[in-house]
């Protein structure tokens, strides 16, 4: 299931429920959680399924890479895991419902042959930036979807998830290469790198004009106080350090960004 995919989905959830209601969430939020849990899972299993000679390459370990797990097993699991997901997006309402089959779509999609997304150049890159840095945190608005959408700050997790979501395919060029995936990584080599330090430096750029623009609290110019932090990844990237290294670390920036903004929140 790839578990540390789940808290930047479920958190993604959170900063919409709460910059939209703009206080603690009722429970539906419990419900909205465990579906997009099982939502990921799902996903992950799929892609497993369909990746299993890549991640032969690139992650030799996996369940199904490494033949612990049958492809049929495989399949029905995913398969399992997406049906969960829906009963809980029912539970939610009908807007959530509709995100939630949206994702199921667009992440089968992004894996299953003939369509294969995971195989078209940005598009694959692109397809879990939409899932993780869109639709995740719309989904929290679309717990309450008769109060306004908090599209700036979506905006803003967007662009930088799109630096964060580059940086995941970095681990995987060997095996992408090998098989013909086209990613940002195996497309642009070290100016990748570019790509990735504009991103995350772009978000906090467009943050502060919301800031200074009043088009969102002042307050949230405190989320500057992570400009550092973005800065030493991008001399970390620079320096050769372990590709899934800087991923994780990557991964722990934007759950560190995500929490402070539900903190800034309730000030």
């Amino acid at each position: 299931m790839v578990p540390y995919y789940i808290p930047i989905a479920i958190l993604g959830m959170l900063v919409g429920a709460i910059l939209t209601l703009q206080d603690v969430p009722d429970l539906k939020v419990i419900y909205a959680a465990i579906s997009l849990l099982f939502l990921v899972g799902g996903f992950n299993t799929l892609n497993g399924v369909f990746d299993r000679a890549i991640d032969r390459v690139n992650k030799p370990n996996r369940p199904i890479a490494s033949g612990k797990m049958s492809v049929r097993m495989g399949v029905l699991y995913s398969m399992a895991l997406y049906i969960i997901a829906i009963f809980g997006a029912i539970l939610v309402n009908f807007y959530f419902i509709s995100i939630v089959l949206i994702s199921i779509l667009l992440t089968a999609l992004y894996s299953i042959p003939f369509v294969n997304l995971r195989s078209r150049f940005v598009i694959n890159t692109f397809t879990g930036l939409i899932f993780y840095g869109f639709l995740c945190p719309l989904s929290g608005w679309a717990i309450y979807p008769y109060l306004r959408m908090p599209i700036e700050m979506i905006i803003f997790i967007f662009i930088l998830g799109a630096g964060i979501a580059i940086t995941k395919d970095f681990e995987d060029i060997k095996g992408d290469k090998m098989f013909g995936i086209k990613t940002i990584p195996v497309v642009f080599g070290e100016s990748s790198r570019k790509i990735v330090s504009f991103l995350l430096i772009l978000a906090f750029i467009y943050l502060s004009i919301l800031a200074l623009t009043e088009l969102i609290e002042i307050k949230y110019l405190w989320t500057l106080i992570f400009l550092p932090w973005v800065l030493y990844t991008i001399y970390v990237m620079n320096q050769g350090i372990g590709k899934r290294l800087y991923f994780f670390k990557n991964i722990m920036l934007a759950i560190s960004v995500e929490l402070f903004i539900i903190a800034l929140t309730f000030v």
